[in-house]
């Protein structure tokens, strides 16, 4: 619709308005398709689960969902792993609360990946919405016991199953930005300038899928070789350079074509 608009000579243009309009007023009939419109409206990170490369949502049982979950996933890429993520119905006392105000990570020890509403999905979580899926990955270390428990206080209650995604990762070594090395994540204002956030570490000293840390903490320090692992639609803001300012100019990264595959093989 929108390069449509851009074509279209002024009645087209108002044609297209009207229409436009017309369907905004058939989605507010419903309470889901306002938490939509309110997505859209408000936040410019709207994408797909296609775009994000995730897999289709399947119905897990709670005692078989483990956090830290890793999977190879070479469809997506040599060098492409995936992280789980759950899928909760965000209950209506939480209607409107503020992600930052919930310490979802110090309280329920996840931390939030996705927001999807209506086929919509916001990957810079802010705000809760009752009508919403709110697709969250457990922290580094988290054990199953613990996931269950923090289910439940979540939700209010315990259900039999879940929906989970696997969640394709692009991997970015911190060597191609080597004002990064030796400083922790917060220093480095990644999530900040950039406008990237960070899922997962995977160390250069380590030689297992198993000990990527995901969703580390700020102060993780970045060494010489560690790989950081984000969205496959972040990975373009990570080469091309802060969207915030700064000195940091845009790169050709030095890519080790298989890393991943080498680990696995």
């Amino acid at each position: 619709v929108c390069a449509e608009l851009a074509r279209a000579s002024e009645d087209r243009k108002e044609a297209i308005r009207s229409e436009a309009l017309d369907r905004v007023k058939e989605l507010s009939k419903a309470e889901t398709g306002c938490v939509l419109i309110k997505l859209l409206l408000s936040n410019t990170q709207a994408v797909s689960w296609d775009e994000l490369r995730a897999s289709d949502p399947t119905e897990m049982k709670i005692a078989q969902i483990f956090p830290g979950e890793t999977y190879y996933t070479p469809v997506a890429g040599a060098d492409s792993v995936s992280m789980q993520v759950v899928g909760l119905q965000v209950p209506a006392r939480l209607d409107g609360s503020s992600v930052y105000e919930l310490n979802l990570r110090g309280v329920y020890h996840f931390s939030a990946v996705a927001l999807e509403a209506g086929g919509a999905v916001d990957v810079r979580v802010q705000r809760l919405s009752s009508e919403s899926m709110l697709w969250v990955g457990f922290e580094f270390d988290t054990q199953q016991a613990q996931a269950i428990r923090s289910i439940q206080e979540f939700l209010g209650y315990l259900p039999e199953t879940l929906p989970v995604r696997q969640l394709a990762l692009a991997n970015f070594c911190v060597d191609d930005r080597p004002t990064w090395i030796g400083k922790d994540l917060m220093r480095n204002r990644i999530r900040n300038d950039y406008e990237v956030s960070i899922l997962g570490i995977y160390p250069a000293r380590t030689a297992s899928l198993n000990d990527i840390v995901w969703f580390p903490k700020p102060d993780q320090v970045l060494q010489t070789g560690d790989r950081l692992l984000v969205l496959h639609h972040d990975l373009q803001k990570l080469v091309l350079g802060p969207a915030t300012g700064g000195s940091a100019a845009a790169i050709a990264p030095k890519t080790e074509d298989g890393f991943v595959s080498r680990l696995v093989a």
